[in-house]
């Protein structure tokens, strides 16, 4: 599957959609999206449409994240697919990139206080 990307403000946010593979082939493509983002500003990646996001797409995703506290801005990711999510959680990613079931919490969330276990922000914790 071809790696798309599309870009988009809501509330102030920027937004990006992702569709198809994050992963070595395509990450760079990912990264030149969101070069010249302002100081402060909070980035909300939608992976709802990710088939494939490999160690690379999250290493891609976490320089995203560190460029952005570094300025002052924010990382959030929504519509996280079920593997990606399993993963994100196991690597304690989802301690530094909060994670929200849809594009909208994450633009209303105020990602920079503090999150609840299992609250807006936070993987679930696991069960069984």
């Amino acid at each position: 599957m071809a790696f798309e990307l599309r870009r988009g403000h809501e509330a102030g946010v920027d937004v990006l959609w992702l569709r198809g593979e994050l992963d070595h082939d395509t990450v760079g493509r990912f990264e030149v999206a969101v070069d010249g983002v302002g100081p402060g500003a909070v980035v909300v990646v939608d992976l709802g449409a990710v088939t494939l996001c490999d160690s690379s797409g999250l290493s891609g995703l976490v320089r995203l994240a560190q460029a952005l506290a570094a300025r002052g801005g924010a990382l959030r990711l929504s519509a996280v697919p079920a593997a990606t999510v399993k993963t994100i959680g196991i690597t304690g990613l989802d301690r530094l990139i909060p994670v929200f079931p849809d594009v909208p919490s994450a633009v209303r969330a105020d990602a920079r206080g503090p999150v609840e276990e299992d609250g807006p922000g936070r993987l679930p914790a696991p069960s069984g």
